[in-house]
């Protein structure tokens, strides 16, 4: 349900696959268990995951459990110190800029389909409450993908793009 590389700051490349419950990585011609702490991974088909690199460690969504992330050698829940209500579910997930960044999200058992939420810069386990965007919450849309393209990231809703730029400052993104 999931395949994604990476290598870390460490020169380890890594191979990782999600498949039923379980998260894996190529060592040589085998694929190991990653060892699991706190981290849930229900499987079924239609669990699909996205990955990300971010700050030496892979951070996965697959829009059922809680996002999970892993650094080269186990596999935990990402955490979300800072958060009233934390996120339990994300559709996707984007690294721009130094900020980890959640988008389509159910926080405290709210589903949020237009909302994306970012972790404090340089960080991916301290989130700050007011740290947050509603892109056409009312449209009727939900985000469904998220790209990078030269300085900007794009949000696929539905039926439209969104265009989010880093301004810094108190604002942090613009839509």
């Amino acid at each position: 349900t999931g395949l994604y590389y990476t290598r870390f700051s460490s020169g380890t490349e890594r191979i990782i696959r999600t498949c039923s419950n379980r998260m894996q990585f190529l060592s040589g011609t085998t694929w190991s268990n990653v060892p699991v702490s706190g981290a849930t991974i229900t499987g079924g088909q239609n669990n699909q995951f996205v990955f990300v690199t971010a700050i030496d460690n892979i951070i996965g969504t697959n829009d059922v459990n809680p996002p999970v992330q892993y650094n080269g050698t186990g596999l935990s829940a990402v955490s979300f110190s800072g958060l009233t209500n934390p996120i339990t579910q994300a559709k996707t997930i984007a690294f721009f800029k130094n900020y980890l960044l959640f988008f389509n999200i159910t926080e405290g058992g709210t589903d949020r389909p237009t909302r994306f939420r970012w972790a404090n810069v340089g960080t991916i386990n301290t989130w700050t409450q007011a740290d947050f965007l509603d892109i056409a919450a009312l449209g009727g849309q939900e985000i469904n993908a998220v790209a990078e393209l030269y300085d900007n990231l794009y949000v696929f809703l539905t039926d439209s793009i969104y265009k989010i730029s880093l301004v810094g400052g108190v604002n942090t993104f613009n839509v």
